[in-house]
């Protein structure tokens, strides 16, 4: 025995000496405190959904400064650094504005996102190689310029967890109402972009480590592409991505009823069967006390942010307070949320 863990001992210290770059790199395991889903959000009225998680200070500024191109989704996304040295992910195509609406949507109401900034045009210098997809994106032929991008904050300090990932069957939240709550929200933007650990094509789950203050960590589990939302939820062929038509189309059958107890929902989108199952009224409630706070003027000032039109600031406005409306009806009035 005693020459067995030996070997298994050698083999370990040969295999740390040959990757030590890998024994070193990140944990690959939550190991602090947490983890975190949702954090209570204080006075949601007094909140700036202009701004956003990061406010309206923390907007990126120009000049951008390319740094590489980023691999992987559905629409080319480049890495830039800004005015102020912070790095930012740059995304472009039809999802930039959804995403800048929905990520403050969820943050009004407590969900853990992403800082991120919708950017109607600009330009980026030192434009280095890229793919044909980033290059049908961004104009060389007029100095680098770019329309309709969403800027997502990268932080040094909040980076994904190493190898690991979450999925909506498999997740320390199971049975609590900020769980339940999360994929409300879900359906309440039509979200049907839902992909977890255990999606072939990439997941949109994350766990994040935080780094604090004095060395501490925590670590949160976000969803981290909302861009497939404000549009119509369905198979492939129907569903779409910041189309009030179809939104507004498909909003009265958000709600359908409820059946003894059960909460029935119309919603249809990838991994339909986890999302609308198991959403108690308790449930429900407890996310209204948060959500049927937040304002039309809220929700307006969300959708100015990220590049509404007039038309749309008023066809999307009166859809998601229809579609609250209707998760207050079978709630009920609900009372505000208890006092720490």
């Amino acid at each position: 025995m005693r020459v067995i863990g030996a070997f298994v001992l050698l083999a370990m210290i040969t295999a740390l000496i040959a990757a030590p770059d890998e024994a070193m790199r990140a944990r690959t395991e939550p190991a602090g405190p947490g983890p975190f889903l949702w954090r209570d959000p204080g006075q949601v009225e007094a909140l700036d959904l202009f701004g956003g998680p990061a406010g309206r200070e923390g907007a990126p500024e120009p000049p951008f400064v390319f740094h590489e191109e980023s691999k992987g989704g559905a629409w080319p996304k480049v890495l830039v650094t800004d005015a102020n040295r912070r790095t930012w992910e740059v995304k472009f195509g039809p999802e930039t504005k959804a995403e800048a609406f929905s990520t403050r949507l969820l943050w009004a109401v407590g969900y853990l996102v992403e800082p991120n900034y919708y950017v109607p045009s600009g330009k980026i210098d030192s434009l280095g190689a890229i793919s044909a997809r980033a290059e049908a994106m961004i104009s060389r032929s007029n100095g680098n310029s770019f329309k309709e991008a969403r800027f997502e904050l990268r932080n040094p300090g909040y980076l994904p967890v190493v190898g690991q990932n979450w999925a909506f069957t498999n997740n320390p939240f199971q049975g609590r109402p900020e769980f339940s709550g999360l994929k409300v929200m879900m359906m309440l933007l039509s979200n049907w972009d839902v992909k977890d650990a255990r999606s072939s094509d990439g997941p949109n789950t994350l766990i994040m480590e935080k780094e604090l203050d004095g060395g501490d960590h925590e670590f949160h589990y976000i969803i981290s592409d909302w861009g497939g939302t404000m549009g119509r939820w369905g198979a492939i062929g129907t569903r779409s991505v910041w189309d009030c038509g179809g939104y507004r189309t498909q909003t009265p059958h958000f709600v359908e009823g409820v059946d003894h107890g059960r909460i029935l929902f119309g919603w249809n989108g990838k991994r339909r069967e986890d999302i609308v199952h198991g959403i108690s009224l308790n449930h429900l409630q407890w996310l209204m006390r948060y959500l049927g706070r937040v304002a039309d003027g809220q929700v307006r000032d969300a959708l100015a942010a990220s590049g509404a039109t007039a038309s749309e600031m008023d066809c999307f406005t009166a859809a998601v307070r229809n579609r609250i409306e209707q998760l207050r009806k079978v709630t009920g009035p609900v009372g505000p949320p208890a006092q720490p």
